[in-house]
């Protein structure tokens, strides 16, 4: 009697392991499904910040070449104002020997004149 008390105590047992396993298989796909959902999510997350970071890089990029064209227009702009300073500068001081120039001539005109001047008072009778 003890062995088939055994036989049927080891097949409850196995019946009962059976449905454990059963049941922990049950949970373990469903635990599976939940986990590969997530991972999904998380990846098509991962994605979007992709996405998104590759987008604001280019904003960046679209900015920094934008700033750097901006720069070196304002750059031309001012060396061009330099240039004309510069130009502006020299034809002052050009016009200003030019004046200096045509005032010694004036003065030694003015000079001859009074010297032809003088020269008739004292040569006339």
């Amino acid at each position: 009697m003890e062995i088939s008390a055994l036989k049927v105590e080891l097949v409850t047992t196995k019946r009962t392991y059976e449905v454990q396993f059963s049941q922990m298989e049950e949970e373990a796909k469903s635990f599976k499904a939940s986990l590969t959902w997530k991972v999904q999510e998380y990846e098509q997350q991962l994605e979007e910040l992709r996405n998104e970071a590759e987008k604001i890089n280019e904003e960046v990029k679209t900015t920094d070449e934008e700033e750097s064209i901006k720069f070196m227009k304002e750059q031309e702009e001012k060396k061009l104002e330099i240039s004309s300073l510069k130009q502006c500068s020299q034809l002052e001081e050009d016009a200003k020997d030019a004046k200096a120039e045509l005032t010694q001539k004036a003065q030694e005109y003015e000079n001859q004149l009074e010297a032809l001047g003088n020269n008739v008072i004292v040569s006339l009778p």
